[in-house]
C-alpha cells in the first residue's frame, strides 16, 4: 500500500483530480462534476492517509466543496500523529474513530484545523482517551482539537453528538475568532474550551442550516476558560450545562430570535 510510505509524488489522479502526496502531505481539489459515489469511494484514499508510521504528521487540504473520511486509525498508539486539515473546503469524520476493541483501530492524535470547516459525523469522530503506554482506553486524556482563526466546527447535519475532546481557540501566537455550528442538530461539547495560552480566544455558537435561519441547539458541558467573549447567533439555542460554561470575562452577545437555557441554575456575570 503506498500510503503507508513517506516522501513520494502521485499526480493527476483520474481525469482532473489531483492528490499530492509529499511527507504525508495531500492536496484534495473536488472536482464538482464528479459523482457523490465517486467522492465516497475516493475518500478512502483520506483514511489511508493517517495509517502513517510514528510522528509523522498527516496534513489534507480541502479547497472546494466536502470531502468525507469514512475512518482514521493512527499506527503507533504511543507516539500519535497530529492531524492537520487545511483549506476553505469542508472535511467530514463520518465515523466512529475511537474503536476501543483494537488499538491499531483507533484514532488517538491531536487535530489542528488551519482553515475551513471540520465537520463531524458521530461522536467518536475525533477519537478515543487514550492512557499512554497502557493497553485500555479507560482513564485517558481526549486529544485536544485546535482551531485557528476564523474556522469552523461544524456538527453533521441530521445528528445528535457529544464531543469530549479540549477545543483550543487559536493556534501560535494569533488571536482567534472559531465558529461551533449546530447545523440543525444538538452539538454538546463536554472537553474545556480554552485560549491559546496567547492571546484571548472569541466564541461564535451559529446554526449554518437554512440560511443561518435554523433551530440547532450548542450545549457547553464543561469549565470553559477562554476569555474573548461569546456571540450566540440568531435562532440558536445555548444550553449552559455548566456553571462555569460560559467564563466571567468577555461580552455575550445574543442574536435575534436566540434562546438562552440554564439547567445549573448558575447566572451570568458578563456584560450582555
Amino acid at each position: 500500500n503506498i500510503f503507508h510510505k513517506k516522501d513520494y509524488l502521485v499526480m493527476s489522479i483520474i481525469n482532473k483530480i489531483q492528490l499530492i502526496h509529499l511527507s504525508n502531505t495531500a492536496h484534495i481539489k473536488k472536482e464538482t462534476h464528479l459523482s457523490p459515489k465517486f467522492w465516497a469511494k475516493f475518500a478512502a484514499v483520506i483514511a489511508s492517509m493517517a495509517m502513517m508510521e510514528a510522528n509523522a504528521d498527516v496534513t489534507v487540504t480541502v479547497d472546494t466543496g466536502t470531502i468525507t473520511s469514512p475512518g482514521l486509525t493512527t499506527a503507533d498508539t504511543a507516539n500519535p500523529i497530529t492531524f492537520i486539515k487545511a483549506g476553505a473546503g469542508t472535511l467530514l469524520l463520518d465515523n466512529n474513530n475511537g474503536d476501543s476493541t483494537n488499538s491499531r483501530k483507533a484514532f488517538i492524535a491531536p487535530v489542528n484545523v488551519t482553515a475551513g470547516t471540520l465537520s463531524v459525523g458521530h461522536s467518536g469522530a475525533l477519537g478515543s482517551a487514550w492512557n499512554t503506554g497502557n493497553s485500555t482506553y479507560t482513564a485517558g486524556t481526549y486529544a485536544a482539537l485546535t482551531m485557528s482563526n476564523n474556522t469552523i466546527f461544524q456538527a453533521k447535519t441530521g445528528t445528535t453528538l457529544t464531543i469530549a475532546n479540549p477545543i483550543v481557540l487559536g493556534a501560535g501566537s494569533a488571536v482567534a475568532t472559531v465558529s461551533i455550528d449546530a447545523n440543525s442538530t444538538t452539538f454538546q461539547l463536554d472537553g474545556i474550551i480554552a485560549n491559546n495560552g496567547v492571546h484571548a480566544g472569541t466564541l461564535l455558537l451559529i446554526d449554518s442550516s437554512n440560511s443561518g435561519s435554523g433551530t440547532g441547539t450548542i450545549k457547553l458541558n464543561a469549565a470553559n476558560t477562554y476569555t474573548g467573549g461569546t456571540t450566540v447567533g440568531g435562532n440558536v439555542t445555548l444550553q449552559i450545562a455548566h456553571v462555569s460554561a460560559i467564563p466571567s470575562t468577555g461580552t455575550v452577545t445574543l442574536g435575534a430570535g436566540t434562546t438562552l437555557k440554564d439547567t445549573v441554575g448558575g447566572s451570568l456575570a458578563n456584560a450582555v
